[in-house]
């Protein structure tokens, strides 16, 4: 597993993730490895859990949402049905193969897709395997978006992200990227000494009216 967390405010928006990378087959992990996807339209991807079945979401959700939030109204069940039943192919083949070998299947899936729509309003989908893939529309800041953690863990993310909101309240796209430079990272870096799935190394994506800004810590 890994974690992330996203912001919505105004006129951008934050995301932030570790870099873990675990492959249950081969015993590789590493946490080196960028773990977000920047596509076309300045839209952001963030997965966890099963990479190879994030893909799959990513380009499934952006070829509906690349554009628009258009689709979303009235089809978003459909939508959900069909990565439902893609992700039980893949939990049963996952599970099956690791089996084989000895070793235990992690097919918790999770995702986050956002970007601007059409009129500029920032909007964040998430995508978990939690609730059966429903895709839930998160565009109405200021709000945040987060993994769960431990109770105690959760607590301590949601009052930096909380606080982080408050900081960042009528003050200027370069100050809000500052002070997410500033203060985010330690969101990462605090649970990464409680997961060992999760890697003190990470990245920050800021979305706003001058296009996609990174930073890795």
């Amino acid at each position: 597993m890994s974690y992330y967390f996203a912001v919505v405010l105004k006129d951008s928006l934050l995301f932030g993730c570790d870099r873990t990378f675990n492959n249950k087959e081969t015993g590789e992990n590493r946490s080196d490895s960028r773990r977000y996807s920047i596509l076309g339209n300045n839209r952001v991807f963030l997965p966890t859990g099963n990479l190879a079945f994030c893909v799959r979401i990513q380009n499934f959700i952006h070829n509906i949402f690349g554009f628009s939030l258009e689709a979303f109204e009235g089809g978003d069940s459909e939508y959900s049905k069909f990565l439902s039943s893609q992700y039980q192919k893949v939990k049963e083949d996952n599970i099956s193969r690791l089996k084989a070998i000895g070793k235990t299947a992690y097919t918790e899936t999770d995702c986050l897709y956002g970007g601007f729509d059409y009129d500029g309003t920032p909007f964040i989908i998430t995508i978990s395997y939690k609730d059966d893939f429903q895709l839930k529309l998160v565009n109405k800041p200021p709000q945040y978006v987060c993994l769960n953690q431990s109770p105690k863990v959760l607590t301590l993310v949601k009052g930096l992200l909380h606080n982080f909101i408050g900081a960042t309240e009528g003050v200027e796209e370069d100050r809000v990227w500052e002070l997410g430079k500033r203060f985010l990272p330690q969101i990462i870096q605090k649970i990464s000494k409680v997961d060992s799935l999760v890697s003190a190394t990470g990245d920050l994506i800021f979305l706003s009216s001058k296009g996609v800004q990174t930073y890795e810590f």
